[in-house]
């Protein structure tokens, strides 16, 4: 509580009404939370955290299949989760509801910008002077079914194999591997890919 106090003073000290906090080391500083995937893929966007000056309660929006593991830990955070197709929802489920016209209010899944435009509402913020965090740059880019470009020899690519446990929390496994000319190298060949009980 110390940390947020301390945060609370610095948006007051500089006229704001709130703070938006989005990289994975302030968020824990303020928190006391790590929310797995911003911390590893370090994307903007993965989960964010709002203050206002006047409360130490603060919101951190975060995805669903994440929120139940950092709820159980949160102190004086409200955990506000958004709909991923990994989370409660087969993946043709979400893009379905996503891709719905809104007609029918309460079918469509949130995502993280209408999330945290809520919170927003929610903490009184969304006129307010709001502070944010500028130096936080994206990584690298995702590779995407909607993208188009080149992989060339000397990229190396980040391939995620996910695993997701509804209503508890998940774990990725991460492969380095480097494009050469004509194959791939696996940079990450230690990590393993197994728990001993599973070893054939």
């Amino acid at each position: 509580m110390e940390r947020r106090q301390r945060l609370l003073a610095e948006i007051q000290k500089f006229g704001l009404d709130g703070a938006l906090i989005s990289s994975p080391e302030n968020i824990f500083y303020a928190t006391g939370l790590s929310p797995h995937q911003l911390t590893v893929s370090r994307r903007p966007g993965f989960a964010s955290a709002l203050f206002r000056a006047d409360d130490a309660a603060g919101m951190l929006c975060t995805m669903d299949y994440e929120a139940p593991a950092l709820a159980s830990r949160a102190q004086g955070v409200e955990i506000v989760p958004y709909a991923t197709w990994v989370g409660v929802k087969s993946e043709r489920e979400w893009r379905d509801k996503r891709d719905a016209p809104g007609d029918a209010p309460g079918d469509a899944l949130p995502g993280a910008d209408e999330t945290l435009k809520g919170m927003f509402e929610n903490l009184k913020l969304a006129s307010g002077r709001v502070g944010a965090e500028l130096q936080f740059l994206p990584a690298a880019p995702f590779v995407a079914p909607d993208q188009e470009g080149e992989v060339r020899p000397g990229m190396v690519l980040a391939i995620e194999v996910p695993f997701y446990i509804h209503g508890y929390n998940g774990f990725n496994i991460e492969d380095m591997v480097l494009v050469g000319e004509s194959s791939a190298e696996v940079l990450t060949y230690r990590t393993p890919h197994y728990l001993d009980s599973e070893r054939r």
